[in-house]
């Protein structure tokens, strides 16, 4: 649910420097990966690769959670259930609740100019939607040509905003999202120039037993490109609940959602601390169906993979 900024304008160059061949952990592949592996693009070469992750058995299983140190893919663009309610977070950069949450550019090679949402999980890599860097039907083998990442971005701040940007060096997402669009694997990560993470740091992260979900009350941060009829470049917050949980996915019949807050995280509060539990995929008001808005679920293998990145920094 990435939206079109202007397809008249011409891709820019991607002009980073120092890039490595592996971005995150790399293991022995194994029947318990639900996700098929990840696919990986160099954005300085060029260069796609093939990761046979395993992030599972160590450790870590159902309600396991972690401190922090501080469209596609068959979904439609849009819900919103009732009135609008979303609130407009004038100053991100004030509150660990929202500078982590980014705002991305992202360009693709039919030429292209797209805008999702996105959230740090460590000091240079941003978890977002899987269709939000690999973009079917836009040509380059439909992966993006160009990421520009702006964490807090608001229009109280002007120029490229409080923590400045930074540009990709890499690209992750989900083997079977790429290979066939499918929903249940619409996850991307996007590896950053410069360890911009350790100046906003990051939420936690959660992946919890499916029964936990019920009724949850949760939060979805993002940067809707219009809201209530205007064009906007600032953080939206939407709240509701969780109304059901199946191993892939979360979904919600009182969460706003229009075009490009794919990607930002769903979360919870518990005892003052905010965990990711889903990546926003997008939502639905078709008439024919009650309107909602999806996650994909954080699951054990996405929290280990996500968590390996916490420690990863150029």
């Amino acid at each position: 649910m990435a939206v079109l900024i202007a397809s008249a304008l011409s891709c820019l160059s991607c002009s980073v420097a120092n890039a490595t061949e592996d971005y995150g952990n790399s293991v022995v592949a194994s029947s318990d990966n639900p996700h098929g592996g990840t696919l990986m693009k160099n954005a300085v070469t060029g260069e796609v690769t093939y990761l046979t992750d395993d992030f599972s058995d160590n450790g870590l299983c159902d309600d396991v959670e972690v401190d922090s140190i501080d469209n596609d893919g068959g979904i439609s663009t849009q819900a919103i259930i009732g009135s609008d309610d979303r609130q407009k977070i004038t100053y991100p950069y004030n509150s660990s609740q929202f500078r982590s949450t980014v705002y991305i550019e992202t360009h693709t090679a039919d030429g292209g100019i797209y805008r999702g949402s996105g959230f740090m999980i460590g000091p240079n890599a941003v978890a977002t939607a899987g269709h939000v860097v690999f973009a079917h039907g836009h040509g380059g083998n439909g992966w993006i040509t160009y990421a520009k990442v702006t964490p807090a971005l608001c229009s109280a701040v002007s120029g490229s905003g409080y923590y400045g940007y930074a540009e990709a060096i890499a690209y992750q997402c989900g083997a079977n999202y790429a290979n066939g669009e499918s929903a249940d694997d619409d996850w991307g990560i996007i590896i950053l120039d410069r360890n911009i993470g350790n100046q906003t740091g990051w939420l936690d992260i959660a992946s919890l037993s499916l029964s936990s979900y019920n009724n949850l009350s949760v939060k979805l941060n993002g940067y809707p490109a219009e809201v209530r009829g205007e064009y906007q470049k600032d953080l939206f917050m939407s709240t509701g609940t969780i109304s059901s949980a199946t191993s892939r996915t979360l979904t919600s019949y009182n969460i706003d959602c229009t075009g490009a807050t794919s990607g930002g995280p769903c979360y919870y509060a518990s005892n003052g601390q905010y965990k990711v539990i889903g990546i926003c995929r997008g939502g639905s008001s078709d008439e024919a169906t009650t309107p909602y808005t999806d996650f994909l679920r954080i699951d054990n293998w996405l929290y280990n993979k996500f968590i390996s990145f916490r420690n990863s920094t150029l």
